[in-house]
């Protein structure tokens, strides 16, 4: 098997994905393969897709394809490029300042956040006086997965 091999078996148009997504979620009510089997796969097919995806070779390789515009396989593929500046090796001190700034206030902010979190009823603000509320907060359940360290 060639290690790409199967990803070239994968549906690529939105109608092909949701054919395969209907008959995947089939399969796995009719109990045909182990659903935290097939949940443990996609999670190590993500992370492996993302490794590709970073790897300098991969990138430069595919740059060189791209050149500057292409069409393939209906999608559109362009080389762009994206700026990262480094504020912090200007020299500037008030961008310095404003940055310490923020720092300082986003520390503050998550001591406040963690503080209000423990928060079961409202209480009175001991200086002002005002009431202050538990935050409101929503759950969501969702399975999560890593790799067992045995």
């Amino acid at each position: 098997m060639n290690a790409l091999s199967t990803i070239t078996l994968l549906p690529c148009t939105p109608n092909e994905r949701k054919v395969w997504i209907d008959k995947a979620i089939q399969e796995l009510l009719e109990g045909k393969y182990y659903h935290l089997d097939i949940h443990a796969r996609i999670t190590m097919f993500e992370k492996l897709i993302d490794e590709l995806k970073k790897h300098p070779d991969y990138k430069a390789n595919l740059i060189a394809i791209v050149d500057t515009a292409t069409t393939a396989f209906g999608f559109d593929f362009k080389t762009v490029e994206k700026k990262t500046y480094d504020f912090a090796a200007c020299g500037d001190n008030e961008w310095d300042n404003l940055d310490l700034q923020i720092k300082r206030l986003t520390d503050r902010r998550k001591e406040r956040e963690n503080f209000l979190k423990t928060l079961k009823k409202p209480i009175a603000d001991a200086e002002s006086g005002d009431i202050i509320n538990p935050p409101a907060f929503t759950t969501s359940e969702y399975v999560k997965c890593e790799k067992s360290k045995i």
